[in-house]
């Protein structure tokens, strides 16, 4: 296992592109496809606790299901 986990979605090319920057520089990383394997409650509070923004900054809040919802 690395330090580096991602949360990728192949579907996604800014996902893509994250880790095609991580390969490029020679940076290996545990790729989670997270739509097969969606984070727990608790790997979420990790994630949030981990980063310096608010929470709300990893919401596509213009996304239609997160309007849906």
């Amino acid at each position: 296992m690395t330090d580096i986990r991602i949360y990728h979605n192949p579907s996604c090319s800014k996902s893509r592109g994250a880790l095609e920057i991580l390969r490029d520089r020679g940076m290996e990383a545990d790729v989670v496809e997270y739509l097969k394997a969606p984070p727990t409650k608790a790997d979420i509070e990790r994630i949030i606790d981990a980063i310096d923004e608010d929470a709300t900054k990893l919401v596509r809040t213009d996304d239609d299901k997160f309007k849906r919802l």
